[in-house]
């Protein structure tokens, strides 16, 4: 947290101009295939061990026979729903002649109907007992308790290398991340304002015990599929968070884990952008090299050192 804020005090935010568009666009592709293929074990019901990207794409073709059949249709069935939700519902309400101010809560609500079909179902059928369907479980409720961290010098000498090797890996996924998505919409990212928010969230997970603060694809681009804004979107989210946290944890115990891998894969699959290597293949192969690096990277050796390789070959 310390030192990301020092980055943005000292406008380090540059760093991003070394974030190309191709680069950017390689990176965002396979962060979502990366995603999409670690939600395969939810969806269809089977154990998978970490592996890496191509090795368990192999291990899930192999064990095809193993899959939990009640596990996929339920999955499946929340595909179908958000597809048809996004894809579909939404002329059909308007040649209804539904108000145009209704039809977007109505077509952003996919979600919370697979969620709660998917959790009555389990509830009313005990699926989870007869079909052996995974569901999300006891989850602790009560938020955690505000503590002071460790002053030592000491551990923090040693902890500084890592630390600050985390600081610029996390800026810069968060960064990849914030203006993948802001490109959809036209808009600009103030990378060094950024910098300082990144170091803010880091001082408060300080108080709390919480991981290292960055900016994650996979839920960036649901709060984004949502519909959301602005920060305010990010707000009511805590704010609904904690409240949940406190009073509903029992309501999510029958959850099953394949509605909410229905819910990651169809938010990532918009993210998967063939367009703009067509593009760059045409007008510049640089660009394209740029774009195909970063992308093989990323799925080969991991999201952090990905971009780094995709930034070095378009330096």
């Amino acid at each position: 947290g310390v030192i990301q804020t020092l980055m943005g005090v000292v406008r380090l935010g540059f760093l991003v101009n070394f974030l190309s568009h191709p680069v950017l666009a390689g990176f965002t592709t396979a962060a979502a295939l990366l995603i999409g293929s670690s939600q395969l074990k939810h969806l269809l019901g089977i154990r998978i061990p970490n592996l890496e990207f191509f090795e368990l794409l192999h291990y899930a073709a192999t064990h095809l026979a193993e899959t939990n059949w009640v596990t996929l249709a339920l999955g499946g069935g929340g595909i179908f729903v958000l597809v048809y939700f996004r894809q579909v519902l939404g002329g059909q309400l308007r040649r209804w002649g539904t108000r145009p101010q209704r039809v977007l809560p109505i077509t952003k609500a996919a979600p919370l109907v697979i969620v709660v079909f998917g959790t009555a179902l389990v509830w009313g059928l005990q699926l989870h007992e007869r079909f052996g369907v995974a569901i999300v479980g006891p989850v602790p409720d009560g938020l955690p308790p505000l503590t002071l961290p460790l002053v030592d010098v000491a551990v923090w000498q040693q902890l500084l290398p890592t630390a600050v090797v985390i600081s610029f890996v996390g800026y810069m996924e968060s960064i990849a991340v914030a203006k993948s998505l802001a490109s959809k919409r036209r808009q600009k990212v103030n990378a060094n304002q950024e910098l300082l928010a990144l170091g803010a969230a880091n001082i408060g997970a300080m108080f709390t015990g919480g991981y290292p603060v960055t900016g994650g694809l996979s839920r960036s681009v649901v709060n984004f599929e949502a519909g959301a804004n602005s920060g305010l979107a990010s707000m009511i989210t805590a704010v609904l968070i904690a409240l949940t946290v406190i009073f509903l944890t029992p309501v999510f115990y029958f959850l099953p884990q394949a509605s909410l891998a229905a819910i990651v894969i169809v938010a990532v699959a918009g993210l998967i952008d063939v367009k703009t290597f067509r593009h760059v293949w045409r007008y510049n192969k640089a660009d394209a090299a740029s774009f195909v690096v970063t992308f093989v990277a990323v799925l080969l050796v991991g999201v952090e050192n990905g971009i780094l390789l995709g930034v070095a070959v378009a330096m």
